[in-house]
């Protein structure tokens, strides 16, 4: 009878925690979505004014923080000497452990800019980079800021539940594909060809705002083509910069 209870008890805790999961996920796909434009059917390729940049063999795309502007890609993109390399799993870290010389550049140019690993997921396949730190790699950052300079920011918001989205072909061409919201985590996308190097690129809604990342290719399986979404696997912290930015703008 004991264990009944205590069976009972765990399902009901299960139960709480995966609606309030629910009511948090949507509160903050919400506040992504405030003030900017939808989606509209666009039947031509619509002009993105994001930056896309190389991130080693891939690319990624630059967004603004709060502080700084970073880059969001896969984190399979994350590599020294040509392998993949992860920082440790550990809250401290020494700089050169989570610093990525030569690991960015324009896009289409050979990576000559170091960048500092900010977040990464290795499930997800998501990472978030930095500039390196100013004190120990002066140098360093100050390229990390002259790329960002010349780059435009993609603004972010949540996906539909099905609808049209873009991304960018290894011809820097941007290609319509479908896409569907699948569990509220991740995007289904159907109709989008994938190939090696398009790694961390930006798919994008016709107002240009980003809803996810390119981490896989398409397989012979719907379900091998399944994307990260932004508003579900950026940390917390990210999200809150960005919407601090977006409502300081508007204030302003």
């Amino acid at each position: 009878m004991t264990n009944r209870i205590e069976l009972d008890d765990l399902l009901g805790n299960q139960a709480d925690f995966e609606a309030r999961y629910r009511r948090e996920l949507a509160s903050a796909e919400a506040e992504l979505a405030r003030n900017l434009p939808p989606a509209n059917g666009i039947e031509v390729a619509p002009a993105i004014p994001g930056t896309v940049v190389t991130v080693g063999a891939g690319r990624g795309f630059v967004v603004t923080g709060r502080r700084d502007r970073l880059v969001i890609t896969a984190a399979h993109c994350l590599t020294r000497k040509g392998e993949v390399s992860l920082p440790p799993p550990m809250n401290f870290s020494y700089t050169q452990e989570r610093t990525y010389p030569t690991l960015l550049g324009p896009l289409g140019k050979k990576p000559t800019v170091w960048a500092e690993c900010l977040f990464v997921d290795p499930i997800s396949d998501i990472a978030v980079l930095g500039p390196p730190d100013d004190q120990a790699l002066y140098d360093e950052y100050n390229a990390y800021e002259t790329l960002m300079e010349e780059a435009n920011d993609f603004p972010l918001t949540s996906a539909p539940m099905k609808g049209e989205a873009w991304t960018l072909s290894l011809k820097g061409m941007w290609k319509r594909c479908s896409v569907e919201h699948e569990f509220g985590v991740t995007l289904q996308i159907t109709n989008g060809l994938f190939k090696g190097g398009m790694s961390g690129s930006p798919i994008v809604l016709g107002n240009g705002a980003a809803i996810g990342v390119v981490t896989m290719g398409a397989g012979r399986d719907k379900f091998d083509n399944f994307q990260p979404s932004l508003s579900a696997h950026l940390p917390g912290w990210l999200l809150a910069d960005i919407r601090h930015r977006a409502n300081t703008s508007i204030a302003e």
